[in-house]
């Protein structure tokens, strides 16, 4: 049978190794929990692509978490703690029994007919004091409980923030935390941005400006840091590549190039869109006149008869214009534009290429006043 000094140390090892334990474990899951809140939401806020940094993000966890336990948990698991270490630590706390209780305690592990034990009349006389002086004495007043509770409040309010963001956000909590626990899985966070070019340009006249406008195709607030990057082929050396910022206009962004004289690709990208993939922008050599000439129909009272003329007119007021010409390229429409309203279309050949404006026209050309005409070409591109 054990005598009651041990018996009492025996629980008092059982309190403290549950409280060492108890102030491992807070540490343990306080830290590494905590180590994943703040690694969840910086992945949350700048949402980062690099694989590399979601492995520097998971080696981070993983020396946080072997660095804790090799510095609380180890510790606990290891440390020794025999009756005359229990002692020492009573007797720190009572002050007044001096080494009585550690003296004790070495006189109950000697076997009583130890001749190098000293009489054993003494050793079971100072047995009996001490235990007689302890008898009142709560040994768990030894336990150092408040940085125990300390660790356990730690680590109860940082588990109490995961929670909490979790609540509000579960879907994103998992996309995180696997995110940071399996950085070579393949998973990315949903976009918040989807730029859109509404009506894109893929093909335009040699010369004539480029002008695309950008909208978000979910409907979002467009980002304040977009861009258009512009990608040129050289055929003389390798390609060159330049971006601006996009200008906000109302509810969508715009760019604009005043001329174009050669193809080139370009996209969009703003916020945490970075996605949208290079449209090809073709440049094609508009039409042109390759032949022009006119003929003016007088007025009947002057009973002058039709006369060639350059295009550039000088004639009386009330004279019709008859015009023929020719263009480089197959044609869709002609449309002569006179300055200060109105549009006339002329009529197209077989050939594609050839137009009249008839004197006798439906709607035809007739000088009112000084001004100016044009001729509009839309080829079949």
């Amino acid at each position: 049978m054990s005598h009651p000094l041990l018996d009492r140390l025996s629980q008092l090892r059982r309190q403290t190794r549950r409280l060492l334990w108890l102030h491992a474990l807070a540490w343990v899951v306080g830290l590494v929990v905590g180590t994943l809140v703040i690694l969840g939401v910086a992945d949350y806020l700048t949402r980062f692509n690099d694989r590399g940094m979601r492995y520097l993000a998971w080696l981070t966890l993983v020396g946080i978490a072997g660095w804790v336990v090799w510095q609380r948990l180890r510790p606990a698991m290891l440390v020794r703690l025999d009756d005359l270490y229990l002692a020492k630590r009573i007797e720190a706390r009572f002050p007044l029994l001096s080494n009585a209780l550690t003296s004790t305690i070495e006189f109950l592990h000697q076997s009583e007919d130890d001749p190098q034990a000293g009489s054993p009349l003494l050793r079971r006389t100072v047995v009996q004091q001490t235990t007689t002086q302890v008898e009142r004495l709560d040994f768990s007043q030894s336990l150092n409980r408040r940085s125990t509770r300390l660790a356990l409040l730690a680590c109860g309010w940082i588990c109490f923030i995961a929670a909490w963001l979790a609540c509000l956000d579960y879907r994103s909590t998992q996309i995180a935390l696997t995110r940071i626990v399996t950085p070579w899985a393949d998973i990315d966070w949903p976009k918040q941005n989807h730029l859109l070019i509404r009506n894109p340009v893929r093909r335009i006249p040699l010369g004539q400006p480029f002008e695309i406008e950008v909208v978000d195709a979910a409907g979002a607030a467009l980002p304040a840091d977009a861009s258009i990057h512009y990608r040129f082929a050289h055929a003389t050396g390798p390609e060159s590549a330049r971006s601006e910022a996009l200008r906000r206009i109302g509810d969508l962004l715009t760019a604009n190039l005043e001329r174009v004289e050669r193809p080139f690709s370009y996209r969009a990208t703003g916020g945490d869109d970075d996605q949208m993939p290079w449209i090809e922008l073709e440049v094609v050599e508009p039409p042109a006149i390759s032949e022009l000439s006119a003929t003016l129909h007088y007025p009947e009272y002057t009973g002058w008869p039709a006369t060639p003329s350059e295009p550039h007119v000088r004639a009386l007021v009330g004279t019709r214009i008859a015009l023929v010409g020719k263009s480089t390229k197959p044609l869709k429409s002609v449309t002569i534009e006179i300055e200060g309203g109105g549009t006339l279309p002329a009529v197209i050949a077989d050939d594609k290429q050839s137009f009249t404006l008839a004197a006798n026209a439906e709607q035809p050309l007739v000088i009112t006043a000084s001004g100016a005409y044009r001729i509009d070409l839309e080829d079949a591109e």
